[in-house]
């Protein structure tokens, strides 16, 4: 081979080396290669930009000179046969300002082509320190924000415990009030304190919408999802809300678009919530006299689309993009149109947890539209929301028959809640009030006294209400007797726990009369049944 040639080749080398040199500086991983001793011999220029380290500074140390190994993980095993080919090691080096920096490893060995002797292992190495430095950010803010939503969680819950139980002696002596037939009211009487009683439950309404919505917020919201008649549930809803509707001469209009037999997938409880809220707020929001329309259709293949529009004042368009905000009424603030501003904001919430959609259209003077998506599914059952149990309605027939002689104790530490339960009790001569203010006398005035009904407070100086349960379903005087919680704390994790705890029944602070009567009679009547002689 003549020195010309022998040129070419040397310049063909030259421009090729060029040539990946100019490729390595545009390549964002570094380049490397170890010999067969695992010494570096080569990185690409990157790594000045990176580590702040020169390449030639590098050559001839091994990896564990330079850095260490991220320890191993299930995903991740340290490297244990160089001549296999390995991807994402964890390689950890310090760089020259005293920063870490974090590269992912990925090599393959290479071989000699006629004897097969190891040669050493060439690959690239990608720099995920900035990625890593993101990740543990997210987790950081991820972990701040979980406990601040568990923050806030909990001090609504313990306000809405401290508001709850002031709210349960304001709203309970006035329907003792109503229900006094020894002292009838006069009209005026009367007003006053249906007053008393319609602000005390918009007050405790505006509570129990705070915690629902603090809930969804926290994402501490589960769903039971079901296939739901939609035709079925809207007749529900408008039959309940036509009262209201009637007060207001408002005429309720419902029109089917296409079939009326659509189901939705969604939870039948909350859905039916959403429905109630925008119907409440089509009449609520009219004019006298006016109207409310339901339209159910289909749109495309597979979403509901269910339309409520009215005859109200409308809304104006700068207006519309504070809707959905929470506590936003609109100007409707100072007016006597009660509201919470919430509810629409929950109604969103919850659409957007049932995978459907809501919007609306209105137009000052005309009126509003609002509409709503869900998608449909195949029937399978028809759970309507119907077969939600509804809470009693307060009315003025509380006490519907003696079941004769009954002995009730009461576990409460609140003086105004112990004298509200005596003067409930004492509209029947035939029930008997025993009164204890800890658990630990409760139990021993039980054992002594064995009473027909324990009423236990939950949140008790001392031994709390769950574990007095307890307790008494331990003793052999005690473990037949029925124990209904009656407690402030209304979230429905409470009232779920208490109930699988075991206590019979759960009434929320503040408790309607005539629930309470309803829990118990139904006990007690059980009770004549299971005591009474079987009649061949």
């Amino acid at each position: 081979m003549g020195a010309e040639q022998h040129q070419d080749i040397y310049q063909a080398y030259n421009e090729l080396l060029q040539h990946f040199e100019d490729i390595t500086r545009l390549v964002s991983d570094l380049i490397w290669d170890v010999d067969q001793d695992l010494k570096l011999r080569s990185v690409s220029a990157r790594l000045h930009e990176i580590t702040g380290f020169f390449p030639h500074e590098w050559i001839g140390k091994t990896l564990e000179e330079i850095g260490e190994f991220a320890h191993p993980s299930e995903t991740a095993q340290p490297i244990r046969n160089w001549r296999k080919p390995f991807r994402d090691q964890e390689f950890i080096v310090t760089g020259r300002n005293g920063e870490k920096y974090t590269f992912l490893l990925s090599g393959t060995p290479y071989f000699h082509v006629s004897s097969g002797e190891f040669q050493g292992v060439h690959g690239v190495a990608r720099d995920i320190t900035h990625t890593l430095k993101v990740e543990e950010a997210q987790r950081r803010s991820k972990e701040a924000a979980e406990k601040s939503n568990q923050a806030k969680t909990e001090f609504l819950a313990s306000m809405s415990h401290e508001l709850r139980t002031p709210l349960n002696g304001i709203l309970g002596f006035a329907q003792l009030l109503q229900f006094d037939q020894k002292a009838p009211l006069n009209e005026a009487q009367t007003n006053y304190t249906q007053l008393i009683i319609d602000s005390g439950n918009h007050l405790l309404n505006l509570i129990d919408q705070v915690l629902e919505l603090a809930k969804i917020e926290s994402g501490h919201y589960t769903m039971d999802f079901v296939d739901v008649n939609v035709d079925a549930l809207i007749d529900e809803c408008l039959s309940i809300i036509e009262p209201v509707a009637t007060k207001r001469q408002i005429k309720l209009n419902k029109v089917i678009s296409g079939s009326n037999n659509v189901f939705v997938r969604a939870d039948a409880l909350r859905i039916k919530q959403v429905i109630l809220n925008l119907l409440s707020n089509a009449v609520k929001y009219n004019v006298e006299q006016g109207s409310v329309s339901v339209t159910i259709g289909v749109e495309g293949d597979n979403k509901a689309h269910i339309e409520f529009s009215d005859t109200g004042i409308g809304i104006a368009p700068e207006q519309l993009e504070h809707l959905f905000e929470p506590f936003e009424r609109l100007g409707y603030e100072n007016s006597d149109v009660q509201g919470t501003g919430i509810g629409l904001t929950i109604t969103r919430e919850l659409l957007h947890r049932m995978d459907g959609e809501i919007g609306v259209i209105s137009h000052v003077g005309k009126g509003s539209l609002f509409w709503v998506e869900l998608p449909m599914t195949s029937h399978s059952v028809d759970t309507s929301a119907s077969d939600v149990d509804q809470d009693a309605t307060p009315g003025h027939s509380v006490v519907q028959g003696s079941v004769g002689p009954r002995t009730i104790l009461y576990i409460e530490d609140n003086p105004a809640n112990l004298s509200l339960m005596a003067h409930v009790l004492a509209m029947v001569p035939d029930y008997k009030l025993l009164e204890a203010h800890t658990a630990e006398i409760g139990i021993a005035v039980a054992e002594k006294q064995q009473p027909d009904l324990i009423l236990m407070d939950i949140n008790l100086p001392g031994m709390d209400g769950v574990a007095a349960m307890h307790a008494l379903a331990q003793m052999e005087k005690t473990k037949h007797i029925p124990v209904v919680a009656v407690s402030a704390n209304a979230m429905p994790n409470d009232v779920a726990q208490a109930l699988e705890a075991g206590f019979h029944d759960y009434l929320t602070k503040p408790f309607q009369i005539d629930r309470l009567f309803k829990v118990m009679q139904d006990i007690f009547a059980k009770d004549n049944q299971a005591s009474s002689p079987e009649v061949d």
